[in-house]
């Protein structure tokens, strides 16, 4: 990270995170807790699952959602979904969330029209376009985690990044949002964790969370001594200085052999037309186990 920018960082994590120590933090949930039996601190709601990736890109092959196009959350499903649950958080995707023609209206509505306005607001997008200005966005938005790998750009290392991308994810790493990396592994390139890491942190983003490849089998599965190993080097290198390394619960689970998952305990995932499931990875597993648990 470059010297000149730690300043913008420090803010950003008191700004955007609003940091709150853990007594404080326990205390918010268990108040929300208390008017709402139902409550989940966190709900993943898919609001479209329109793609604006090209038709030959290789994210096709694996995006589970794209068959399902066309489809956009209703503001009245979105509302219901806010209401019932009251979270503290919530994140929004896709698809590509900004998609949505009231992606806008979304947002003003969690933050302001909701029986318990939402705190927290993210969205996962794939930065190739700008439908909205940042200035607007910041307004609304705590975070954005932006979806970029070598699954999808091979050579994404080697600064061949479409030009309108590599723009973009500056234009978002200037702004007063928190901007996080997304980043897909799976057998094909989890040797590349530490120069995902470092693409990140060269590029002023706060941190970089590694993402599971969601299938419904282990064939040809992640190694997972390998893969503690790279994240371990890559904390090591890149860990602190106010850049954050994470996993989603999938990689959590799978390097904690757990043999159960507690998605839908404290979270819950919506799809397009409001049906709720423990996780967004439900819909593909079907009645199958899921390939992260032991």
């Amino acid at each position: 990270m470059n010297q000149s920018n730690k300043g913008k960082h420090i803010a950003r994590q008191k700004i955007c995170r609003n940091t709150i120590d853990l007594e404080t933090f326990n205390r918010e949930i268990n108040e929300l807790k208390e008017v709402n039996e139902k409550f989940k601190h966190l709900c993943q709601i898919h609001i479209t699952y329109d793609c604006n990736m090209p038709f030959n890109a290789s994210c096709r092959n694996y995006c589970f959602q794209y068959q399902r196009k066309g489809q956009y959350m209703s503001l009245n499903t979105f509302a219901t979904i806010l209401n019932t649950y009251t979270p503290r958080q919530i994140a929004l995707g896709g698809g590509e969330p900004t998609l949505h023609p009231n992606f806008l209206s979304l947002l003003n509505y969690a933050k302001h029209s909701a029986k318990i306005p939402i705190k927290h607001i993210n969205f996962t997008t794939n930065a190739l376009e700008l439908r909205h200005k940042v200035d607007v966005l910041s307004d609304y938005i705590s975070g954005i985690s932006i979806s970029i790998d070598t699954l999808r750009y091979p050579k994404m290392f080697d600064h061949s990044l479409p030009d309108n991308l590599a723009n973009n994810l500056k234009i978002y790493a200037d702004s007063p949002m928190q901007i996080f990396l997304n980043y897909v592994i799976d057998e094909t390139n989890q040797d590349t964790i530490i120069e995902a890491a470092q693409f990140a942190y060269e590029r002023d983003l706060n941190g970089i969370y590694f993402l599971g490849m969601k299938r419904r089998d282990k064939k040809n599965f992640i190694n997972k001594n390998d893969l503690n190993h790279k994240l371990l080097q890559t904390k090591n290198m890149f860990g602190g200085n106010y850049f954050v390394i994470g996993t989603d619960c999938c990689i959590s689970n799978y390097l904690s052999n757990k043999e159960k998952c507690n998605a839908g305990e404290t979270t819950l995932a919506f799809d397009v037309d409001g049906t709720p499931h423990n996780c967004s990875f439900q819909t593909l597993l079907g009645n199958s186990k899921c390939p992260f648990l032991k």
